[in-house]
């Protein structure tokens, strides 16, 4: 039961990343676009900012809060991360630069991860092999000889896709 129980919170706690790197995916796709026009909060203290496909926070201290679009200016993009700090006046100013490539990048590859055992183990399955190793278990009755992995013929036959069968010259 402790084991079932461990199993099913793995589970459910890959589903939840999952599903929480598809949701990251898909705003950073959306931030991508909306960067081209210009989109900034400020807050009147620190800026928060999406500028030529990148993202920028800055303690830019203007008096005037709330967001602006600066409407579209073009798909010039800020390829690299870039950390900017200047003086206005008497205080320091600091810009931070995350081109949105790299949160993107990093949301397909640890879908990949997470998603690429799901789909190995599915078409090994439908093939009946041994979701293990890989090893033909047609003839095999219960248990892999190859790896000793235990499992059920009669579930391994119902996941078997069917090979359609000629049909005879009559």
């Amino acid at each position: 039961m402790i084991v079932y129980c461990q199993k099913h919170n793995i589970f459910a706690l890959t589903r939840m990343l999952r599903i929480l790197l598809f949701v990251s995916l898909i705003s950073c796709l959306c931030s991508w676009v909306l960067s081209y026009w210009n989109v900034e909060y400020n807050s009147g203290f620190h800026a928060l900012g999406l500028y030529h496909g990148a993202v920028e926070l800055s303690n830019n201290r203007s008096t005037r809060g709330g967001t602006k679009w600066g409407g579209f200016e073009g798909f010039s993009t800020q390829w690299f991360p870039d950390i900017d700090v200047y003086y206005a006046g008497t205080y320091q100013v600091w810009d931070v630069y995350i081109p949105l490539w790299i949160p993107i990048l990093l949301c397909i590859g640890l879908l990949w991860i997470t998603e690429y055992p799901i789909l190995l183990s599915t078409r090994r399955g439908k093939r009946g092999q041994c979701l293990k190793c890989g090893y033909n278990l047609c003839k095999s009755n219960g248990k892999c000889p190859e790896c000793g992995t235990e499992f059920d013929p009669e579930l391994l036959k119902k996941l078997q896709i069917k090979e359609p069968t000629e049909k005879q010259p009559t």
